[in-house]
């Protein structure tokens, strides 16, 4: 009914537990499809009412050298970067590398441990991450807007919480994942 094993993941669990339906072939494609039309998308900053969906940034081709937000807690640090796309990811950090992420909350806590510093797409001084970066003492840089598309896993970092400017002293091999 279906082409590969991961195709029952675009199936409903009254799909998969009933009658399959004759046309699983063509719901998985309709769906991969709306999936892959969806990750192109985000959520706008800020918004009242319905958010418009605004194109999801991608990560650049040409490499940066520096990235630029709020300075969110004082400090520096320089590390190796992991860009991380949810807090499922943090068991891919390394104590000492500085964490990159679009935003956070509690559930990010345990990789603040672990972290030499921080830098956040979205948020303010006092934003979950900001708080959390100041108690625990590491520079962090909050509010870049697009630092998860622009830096990448790998790239070495210095990060300074005092000016809110983050400079990539030596870029990730190439091939590098930005996630």
């Amino acid at each position: 009914m279906i082409d590969r094993v991961d195709d029952v993941f675009y199936l409903t669990m009254d799909e998969i537990r009933g009658a399959p339906p004759s046309n699983a072939r063509d719901l998985v494609a309709t769906r991969r499809a709306l999936r892959a039309a969806y990750e192109k998308l985000d959520v706008p900053d800020s918004w009242i009412g319905q958010p418009e969906p605004v194109a999801a940034a991608e990560a650049a081709a040409e490499r940066v050298t520096t990235v630029s937000g709020i300075a969110a807690a004082h400090g520096v640090a320089e590390g190796r970067a992991r860009v991380l796309a949810s807090a499922d990811d943090c068991l891919d950090l390394e104590p000492g590398e500085i964490l990159v992420c679009r935003t956070t909350d509690p559930s990010w806590a345990s990789a603040f441990h672990l972290a030499a510093g921080v830098v956040i797409d979205i948020g303010s001084t006092s934003s979950h991450g900001a708080i959390v970066a100041r108690e625990m003492g590491l520079p962090c840089v909050i509010g870049t807007g697009n630092g998860t598309a622009l830096l990448r896993t790998g790239d070495l970092l210095h990060v300074d919480g005092g000016t809110g400017v983050v400079t990539v002293l030596e870029p990730a091999a190439e091939g590098a994942a930005s996630t």
